[in-house]
């Protein structure tokens, strides 16, 4: 990736975006070749009398496309040899401790004038394949060996490598650095899930693990393309070790045993430390344990954990701060006050609340989080009310990454076995339409603009099985491994989930699983209770668990942001990230338990990094609440398709009328769906932008055909429904709104029409009926397929009735708000005012049930559109 990135911009071109970037591992060549024909239009050297023109442009990029290609091929080939070999590895050939330092020093030249040219745009690839590593031995009960007793490849199970650094860190995705043992013999070590911040400086890595830093390394994998997973690859056998978890190196300190009688041959000039540093030490151990009395030991606690906090490290702050008070010969209110600080930054409120209400000498900040610990507690107790929901909607809005403050909220809900589907949530009483059921934080997530990734997509490539991650997931997984270190009481919530049905259940699965629990990091933490992370079991379970949501918007302009996102912050040479690159990764514990039904009875909406779930529906006790993995509303084999990494078969009532339907009929349903309504679609599109306007004549024809073509498309999809299959036809829901909206928009056209060329068309379009009744009657049509019906039947030649609903759509929720407000705008041209508002009044009650947040909400979502802006004034008014 390197090579290619660095001649394009040799050659003024700018670095493929965040979709072209996946299009670069499709190696079809025509796909290839539309590619480079399309980044050699984006040239950025606009000087006419420049020698590159296009035809060679397009040569030149079509070679660098045919060397990228091949580059992948030597990775493949790479893998499989190593796999090969794994079986019968050899003795290394150790390399000189001078040349190992000067190929790192040009590798991080090579970096940071990489990063210098890239305008703050760069993309990175990385790889993977085959087995992950982690070591579950304590280091006590490993055998110390030496570089020069490692082979090659191989995983040597029972022995550690005693090591330190020797060489400034380079950071990709994982970091790269050279380590010599005692006797002076030198190998290179990656690291993945280092830090999930791209952007740190040199001075900022050499920081975490500075020069002359002493680490055990346990059980190490010495491979033969080391750099393959951390990177950036080579493409070139490079011998090292790969370590691919951080839990497997431990940073050993000068009171260590291993380090009592330890020579090294080979003198270390160590960098100046500076202030930040002092206390390095302590940041590296996490534990207390070595702190004594004295007002130095005091101020340097203060010290480690404000650096602490500020890196995220709640529980290791915390631990620093209660080992100093134990040890404290009398109170201290800044450490004090600090201690409430943490409590409350790891959610911990009513702990906080405590230790807030017997502090010594309480300032006016600890009263302000007193009270705000309070109002959480309540929010924990209770819910989120509205108007807490609608300050989560608009942080939403103003940033795409907004991480919120709030408490976990559960509701009336248990975790119960579900035969054939695992564990599940299951209501402990009745609840109405509306109700919350959970709100709950994600621990650990990552989104695509975050401050330390925004502007460097990712992408990891498995050689073996061709499954390619993506930004979000693999920084999510760094983030829940550092998250699960400092934090390891979250380690049941998180590690207790399934990492799908590949991999085995990990012992924390095998747990009975909490609806809460603690979020006091513990005060103390032995060595032997420090966790052993399977990264693959990380990455597993963010794959199969991991929501990759989608804010809620506007329904005006979806795509559009408030400024102050990252988006609109960025800089214009780096693209917007879109698509599977754009999305968010979410871990969220206990709404992973639920499980899917395409036919969902909860609705489950995310603001930043909350998500909450309210029920849909009147539900009974005893009910498993179910959401959507995947949505209901695409068609029976798409649903089928990307629910086979589950490897379960749906059972929801929506998949049993598919399957009830025939294969024969679901096949023609999805050609209707996949082919011919979007070109019908299109064409009403067209047909209908193409009338009015002072100069243009109404093309009354085009219209009817345009409606007479939806219409027998209708009976065409209906033929494939079984005639005991009921209301439920979500396809029918978009053509009966376009049928609709082709009558609204003939309708709009009478005051340019004389009377009796009106009367005509009228009768062209429905005969012995008004234009009103048949755009009415569709958008009840549409209602209807997804199960919301009138409390009162449709009169056909009268439109005076209050005809609302009291349920809640079973899919197309948003459009079906949009059926109601059409309905309600409807009724406000016949100037019916009752049953216009009595119309917008449902669909505000329907909003309120999936999304909440009052008419704050209701309104940014709804009355940015002008189509309902005259419907949603009157019913403000009413």
């Amino acid at each position: 990736m390197e090579d290619l990135l660095r001649s394009l911009r040799g050659l003024g071109l700018q670095a493929p975006n965040s979709e072209q970037l996946l299009e670069l591992l499709d190696q079809e060549p025509e796909s290839q070749r539309r590619l480079a024909q399309l980044l050699a239009l984006q040239s950025k050297d606009d000087n006419d009398d420049s020698l590159l023109t296009k035809d060679i442009l397009d040569a030149g990029v079509q070679a660098l496309f045919e060397n990228f290609a091949r580059a992948l091929q030597k990775e493949k080939e790479l893998f499989k040899s190593e796999l090969n070999a794994l079986a019968v590895p050899k003795p290394i050939k150790t390399v000189p401790r001078k040349a190992l330092l000067a190929r790192q020093a040009a590798e991080i030249k090579r970096m940071q004038e990489a990063w210098a040219a890239s305008e703050g745009y760069h993309p990175r690839l990385i790889f993977d394949g085959g087995d992950t590593y982690h070591s579950t031995t304590p280091l006590s009960q490993l055998k110390a060996l030496s570089v020069r007793n490692l082979k090659a490849p191989a995983r040597h199970v029972g022995s550690f490598l005693l090591c330190r650094v020797v060489s400034c860190l380079n950071l990709y995705v994982g970091c790269t650095f050279i380590v010599e043992d005692s006797a002076g013999d030198a190998v290179p070590v990656s690291v993945s899930h280092f830090t999930s911040n791209l952007k740190l400086s040199i001075a900022e890595l050499s920081s975490l693990l500075p020069i002359g830093t002493a680490l055990a390394i346990r059980e190490p994998y010495l491979s033969l393309n080391h750099a393959s997973r951390a990177g950036p690859a080579s493409s070139k056998s490079v011998i090292g070790i790969r370590v691919d978890t951080p839990t497997d190196i431990k940073v050993l300190h000068d009171d260590d045993a291993l380090l009592s009688d330890v020579t090294w041959k080979e003198s270390l000039t160590l960098p100046a430390a500076s202030p930040s540093l002092k206390h390095l030490k302590w940041l590296q151990r996490f534990s207390g344990k070595s702190y004594h009395s004295s007002d130095a030991d005091s101020a340097a606690a203060k010290d480690a954990a404000h650096v602490f906090r500020a890196q995220g490290r709640t529980g290791a702050a915390y631990r620093v701060v209660s080992a100093q008070q134990a040890v404290n010969s009398s109170a201290d209110a800044e450490l004090e006050e600090l201690q409430c600080q943490l409590l409350f930054d790891a959610g911990a409120y009513p702990e906080a609340f405590e230790a807030m209400s017997s502090t010594t000498s309480p300032s006016s900040a600890m009263a302000t989080l007193k009270h705000k610990s309070q109002g959480l507690m309540t929010e924990a107790g209770q819910g989120c009310s509205s108007a807490r929901v609608a300050s989560f909607y608009f942080t939403s809005q103003l940033s795409d990454k907004a991480r919120l403050t709030t408490a976990d909220f559960v509701g009336p809900v248990t975790v119960r076995d579900i035969p054939g589907a695992g564990r599940g949530l299951v209501l402990t009483r009745e609840v109405e339409p509306g109700e919350l059921l959970l709100c709950c934080r994600a621990i650990g997530g990552s989104f695509a603009a975050d401050e330390g990734c925004s502007g460097i997509p990712v992408i990891r490539l498995n050689l073996e099985d061709g499954l390619i991650s993506t930004t979000t997931q693999i920084l999510a997984a760094t983030n829940i491994i550092h998250c699960l270190i400092d934090r390891p009481n979250l380690a049941l919530p998180f590690l207790g989930l399934t990492a799908g049905p590949k991999l085995p259940v990990s012992k924390w699965a095998k747990q009975p699983y909490p609806l809460r629990w603690s979020n006091v990091p513990p005060s103390a933490l032995d060595e032997k209770d420090e966790l052993d992370i399977d990264a693959a079991y990380v990455d597993g379970v963010l794959r199969f668990n991991a929501f990759g949501p989608g804010q809620i918007s506007r329904k005006s302009d979806p795509k559009a942001k408030i400024s102050g996102g990252a988006s609109s912050n960025a800089a214009a040479s780096i693209p917007e990230m879109t698509g599977e690159l754009g999305r968010a990764t979410m871990p969220h514990p206990l709404p992973a338990i639920l499980n899917h039904s395409c036919l969902p009875n909860v609705s489950s909406v995310f603001f930043g990094d909350v998500v909450t779930t309210r029920a849909l529906h009147r539900l009974p006790t005893g009910t498993e609440i179910m959401h959507q993995y995947v949505k209901g509303e695409q068609p029976y084999a798409v649903r089928s398709a990307q629910l086979s990494k589950h490897e379960f078969k749906c059972g929801c009532t929506l998949c049993v009328l598919d399957r009830g339907d025939g294969d024969e009929n679901v096949k023609k349903r999805q050609a209707i769906m996949g082919g011919t309504l979007p070109a019908l679609l299109e064409r009403s599109r067209l047909v209908m932008k193409g009338q009015g306007g002072p100069e243009k004549e109404v093309d009354v024809d085009a219209l009817h055909d345009a409606m007479r073509s939806l219409q027998a498309l209708v009976q065409d999809l209906q033929h494939t429904y079984s005639s005991t299959r009921g209301y439920l036809r979500p396809e029918l829901m978009h053509v009966h709104v376009e049928i609709a909206k082709i009558c609204n928009c003939a309708g709009s056209l009478e005051q340019s029409i004389q009377v009796s060329e009106r009367n005509a068309m009228l009768d062209e379009f429905c005969p012995g009926f008004e234009l009103a009744d048949i755009f009415w009657q569709s958008y009840l049509d549409a209602l209807a397929v997804v199960g919301v019906q009138p409390r009162q039947g449709p009169s056909a030649s009268s439109h005076t009735s209050s005809l609302t609903c009291d349920k809640m759509p079973d899919l197309h929720f948003d459009d079906a708000l949009a059926c109601m407000l059409s309905i309600a705008k409807l009724y406000l041209r016949m100037e019916d005012t009752e049953s216009a508002v009595a119309w917008t009044r449902t669909a505000f009650w329907a909003h309120e049930c999936m999304i909440n947040g009052g008419v704050e909400v209701f309104m940014d979502r709804w009355g940015q559109d002008e189509t309902y802006a005259d419907v949603l004034h009157v019913w403000q008014t009413a």
